[in-house]
């Protein structure tokens, strides 16, 4: 969870550096950074909130178990290890399709025939009705039923404890 959560916010340093600081639009002089921001800045930040979110949500539902139903005290997720496993593999697995949502395209400046590597939105795949689909899906998921557990969990947790 904490892995998660330092790595989140290490990949929104260069965001915020490039859009706070340089006011960048989404052209640069080198394919490196150009690929970083247009394929991976997404990706990586989002998946690793998401991971953090999701190992929050099962560290809790391990403790409203062992708290509220102390007889039950099992991992419910199986052993620790699988789910610090699998949470990770399947936060990236769907977060992959984020990868694709802009490209790079390279553009000569004429007179000077300077080279300068652009992001391009990739609008017939974000306007796509399945990457609709799929962008509600994950605000669900990733967003909305872990607030709601949380919320209702740690209620119970507190009840019990009181």
């Amino acid at each position: 969870y904490s892995a998660a959560a330092l790595l989140a916010i290490l990949f929104a340093l260069p965001f915020a550096w490039r859009v706070l600081i340089h006011r960048e639009h989404g052209h640069w002089e080198n394919p490196i950074p150009a690929f970083y921001f247009a394929y991976l800045e997404l990706f990586l930040g989002n998946g690793c909130l998401g991971i953090g979110v999701m190992m929050l949500l099962a560290l809790t539902l391990e403790r409203y178990v062992s708290v509220c139903h102390p007889g039950h005290a099992r991992p419910i997720l199986g052993s620790p290890i699988r789910a610090v496993t699998l949470i990770p593999i399947i936060t990236i697995i769907l977060y992959i399709p984020v990868v694709f949502r802009s490209y790079v395209k390279t553009c000569m400046l004429t007179p000077e025939n300077y080279l300068i590597y652009q992001r391009t939105e990739n609008t017939a795949y974000i306007s796509h009705p399945v990457y609709s689909i799929y962008k509600v899906g994950l605000e669900i998921v990733y967003k909305v039923v872990p607030v709601v557990l949380l919320a209702a969990l740690n209620l119970r947790i507190l009840i019990v404890y009181r």
